[in-house]
């Protein structure tokens, strides 16, 4: 009878996998043979068993959810479409040999002995990405950016002994094929005939955290050494968490310091909703694109953690954008090379209101990019003179007399409709949070391709006058 039983329940819940998976973050608390949640935050002293320097946990914080794995049902298709993170338990992931051996110094030396890390500073490794062509406020001249790392060449085995900050990160693909041995199997981590778009090992040391930051793929994140803590924030979050313009060098990067928040500057603070987990050896966590996520290395012992990163919706989204600013702005570039600077303000203000509903609606947007991204950079201690630049920028800016008076052909007008109509109707397909995300970085980048990247903040504060 019991064995009856039992049969009729897994018969029963295995068609309601993905219905159960589907309300996992609702308020109620239940438990089922999936899923087990409960609806308080994290205590202090639950993060304080795993790191002594912990002093306080996100206030408010709910677990991220977990789900047991069942290879009958397990579907990474399935999960993705939920777009809503969870702790993957059980999995192949736990029985992978990288966990016993990579605890093992000398056995991490014999294969991957010399290598070149960060060295940061500060425990919170904020990034600074050295692309001009997609973050050119990093190479601006006159500005002093204080990067938060250096580089030193190291011994591996150094990272299990060394109190320094060291922080490195490898595409697996180039480690040795006796490393990449013990991290398998793990298809359950991919999409049946597609490999994944990036494998990436990271090794840090205790204390060591990045900001919170969005990235546009799907990541399955899986711990075998050691355990970190991941604060995570949903894609709804995204005004709230005053995020580095895109074309700045901290790119998808929070300004906020959460060590110490100043909410007279960051009030949006206090409205973050956060999922907070710690991961440990065989854990693996699911970060959908668009999640932001504050990682963390806690504990007493280093961090090693494999990223597996799968293309998405949301990537081709951006891959999307992006192709419509090189097709838009070899338009503006070619229509305007003989035109003044406040023709070219007028061009692109016509541009970037198409974008939203009505004026009124792109006033408000537009403000909001201003507001979230830009108008706090000038208490950002990681720069000096960024901001001076700006300010002489906008002593120079043409008057809105000026650029009203100017005259743009019919004709130009019409091509431009024809430009702002398709790539509308790729922000019209998108995720409503998604669409925010997108949209801001778009218009900062062809701001700055058609008038230079000092110019984008004097141009986008026109919005808040």
């Amino acid at each position: 009878l019991i064995t009856a039983l039992v049969l009729l329940a897994a018969l029963y819940w295995s068609p309601h996998l993905y219905s159960i998976y589907e309300h996992q973050l609702e308020p109620k608390s239940y438990i089922g043979p999936l899923f087990v949640k409960t609806n308080r935050s994290l205590t202090i002293n639950e993060i304080n068993r795993f790191n002594q320097s912990i002093t306080t946990s996100f206030e408010g914080s709910r677990p991220v959810p977990s789900l047991a794995y069942h290879p009958a049902t397990w579907s990474v298709d399935g999960v993705m479409d939920r777009f809503t993170p969870f702790v993957l338990k059980n999995s192949p992931a736990k029985h992978w040999k990288a966990i016993e051996k990579w605890k093992n110094k000398d056995y991490m030396f014999s294969h991957l002995p010399l290598i070149r890390a960060h060295a940061p500073t500060d425990p919170t490794v904020r990034l600074h990405y050295i692309d001009s062509l997609h973050h050119p406020l990093g190479s601006v001249d006159g500005v002093n950016y204080h990067r938060p790392f250096l580089e030193d060449e190291i011994t591996v085995d150094n990272i299990y002994t060394t109190d320094k900050l060291v922080y490195y990160m490898v595409d697996a693909q180039y480690i040795a094929h006796e490393l990449t041995a013990d991290l398998v199997p793990w298809r359950h981590l991919t999409v049946e005939w597609r490999p994944p778009a990036e494998t990436n090992i990271w090794i840090g040391t205790p204390t060591l955290t990045t900001p919170a930051h969005y990235d546009f793929m799907h990541n399955f994140y899986t711990q075998i050494v050691g355990m970190k803590r991941f604060v995570m924030f949903p894609p709804s979050d995204y005004w709230n968490l005053y995020i580095f313009p895109y074309i700045h060098p901290s790119s998808r990067q929070t300004q906020i310091d959460f060590d110490n928040p100043n909410i007279e500057e960051f009030p949006g603070y206090k409205k973050l909703k956060a999922l907070e987990v710690i991961l440990e050896p065989g854990n693996t966590l699911y970060i959908p694109p668009g999640w932001f996520h504050m990682v963390s290395v806690v504990g007493k012992n280093a961090s090693i953690s494999l990223s597996v990163h799968l293309d998405s919706v949301e990537s081709e989204n951006h891959e999307a954008v992006y192709g419509m600013i090189d097709r838009i702005h070899r338009f503006l570039r070619r229509v305007s090379l003989d035109q003044d600077f406040a023709w070219k303000v007028k061009l692109l203000l016509i541009h970037v209101n198409s974008l939203f509903e009505n004026p009124e609606i792109a006033k408000q947007g537009i403000g909001k990019i201003y507001e979230s991204h830009w108008s706090h950079l000038h208490i950002d201690n990681h720069s000096e003179g960024l901001h001076d630049l700006f300010v002489e920028k906008r002593d120079q800016f043409p008057p809105s007399e000026q650029v009203e008076s100017s005259t743009i052909s019919d004709d130009i007008l019409i091509k431009l409709d024809r430009y702002n109509i398709a790539l509308k109707q790729i922000f019209k397909d998108m995720r409503p949070e998604w669409r925010d995300i997108l949209r801001s970085n778009y218009i900062e980048t062809i701001a700055y391709k058609l008038l230079e990247e000092l110019n984008v903040e004097p141009f986008l504060r026109i919005f808040t006058l």
